[in-house]
């Protein structure tokens, strides 16, 4: 059966015969019974049920009941700080009362609790190198480059370098680099 072979028995009935409810859905291939034209006929409903249940993983099913339930809970929050009437189901506790000095909303407004903080800037690996070397000058004469590495390593730095000797090797070339620029 083919698409073509069961027009006239999908534009005749509201209810389709088994067979012809099989072919349509399978001819459609919708993700959606909620995009079929026939999606309240009792063959298409079962077999979008049977492709539902043998899709879903146990996981998403548990993911699922704790959307619902969040959605629930969602609402009873909303219910009683807002003072708007929202039909749920009391699947949720309560939530907590609001702390004292605190006033619910009458609507729905964005609210701050935190302000935003700017970032600390993280210090490249060269910046950390220049400070070492600067450091590590005014009591020395010539720099270690192994603790100037391991210093590094254990400051989160140096990730992309394999070890002293290669660290080295950056550092000279980059300042040969800026050196030529100027």
């Amino acid at each position: 059966m083919t698409p073509m072979t069961i027009n006239n028995s999908c534009s005749n009935n509201s209810i389709l015969k088994p067979i012809v409810a099989l072919v349509y859905v399978f001819s459609k291939q919708e993700c959606s019974i909620q995009a079929l034209e026939f999606q309240n006929d009792p063959t298409v409903r079962l077999l979008y049920s049977i492709a539902q249940q043998s899709t879903e993983d146990p996981v998403s099913k548990i993911a699922r009941k704790y959307a619902n339930a969040g959605f629930v809970y969602i609402g009873s929050c909303l219910q009683k700080y807002t003072q708007e009437p929202i039909n749920t189901a009391e699947a949720m506790p309560e939530p907590r009362s609001l702390p004292e000095g605190v006033i619910g909303s009458t609507g729905r407004t964005t609210v701050t609790i935190l302000p935003s903080l700017p970032l600390p800037e993280k210090k490249t690996d060269m910046e950390f190198v220049e400070e070492f070397v600067t450091e590590w000058r005014k009591d020395h004469m010539q720099i270690s480059w192994k603790e100037c590495y391991k210093q590094g390593v254990n400051k989160g730095f140096f990730k992309s370098y394999s070890d002293s000797a290669s660290l080295k090797s950056t550092y000279y070339e980059l300042k040969r680099l800026k050196n030529k620029r100027n």
